[in-house]
């Protein structure tokens, strides 16, 4: 709640984002600690690959494969030997690919009785 009082005065400030991302994080709150992290993400970041990390991994654990790789990508962009990126690329690779598998092969119909 204050951290969007301090937006709705000056959106150009990166600690309102920040103290959005984080109070997301730990409230559980996915879809309001991807907003902060996205704008951290555009607002030059002492530490890109994690702002980039922590993004996709809420990305993908809302489901946005898609979204996920393309921001773990881009921490490893930053740090190519984040560990946790790399395992979590390897997560998203295979979220994704057992997505298209399932609508490659639909379930069947029953058999009639």
């Amino acid at each position: 709640v204050n951290a969007n009082r301090l937006l709705a005065v000056n959106p150009l400030l990166p600690d309102p984002h920040r103290f959005l991302a984080e109070a997301g994080e730990q409230a559980g709150d996915a879809e309001a600690a991807i907003v902060g992290l996205r704008a951290l993400s555009r607002m030059n970041p002492f530490d890109p690959a994690d702002i980039h990390y922590r993004a996709a991994r809420l990305l993908h654990q809302t489901g946005q494969f898609d979204e996920a790789r393309h921001q773990v990508l881009l921490a490893l962009a930053e740090a190519p030997r984040y560990r946790e990126a790399h395992e979590l690329l390897l997560e998203v690779v295979d979220a994704t690919s057992r997505r298209s598998d399932a609508n490659k092969f639909p379930e069947p119909p029953p058999l009639p009785e």
